[in-house]
């Protein structure tokens, strides 16, 4: 596995996170605060694992931020 391919499946998997997220903010109160915070965490870290490119940035970013904003 080369690392654009690991890049791909960590972006994937963060998308994931940031869906599971968002559902859990809009469903406070099913979850725990703990549980929340935890799959923040995760996405972080997911994130985090994802080499930068030569402009600084993680391969996904922009897509991963507008995940996060629930406009993906």
């Amino acid at each position: 596995m080369n690392e654009q391919t690991i890049n791909e499946t960590l972006h994937g998997m963060s998308l994931e996170l940031a869906y599971i997220w968002r559902e859990s903010y809009a469903n406070r109160g099913k979850i725990s605060d703990d549980q929340h915070d935890d799959i923040l965490e995760a996405y972080i870290n997911v994130r985090r694992a994802i080499t930068t490119g030569e402009d600084g940035k993680r391969f996904g970013a922009n897509a991963a931020y507008k995940a996060m904003q629930g406009e993906q």
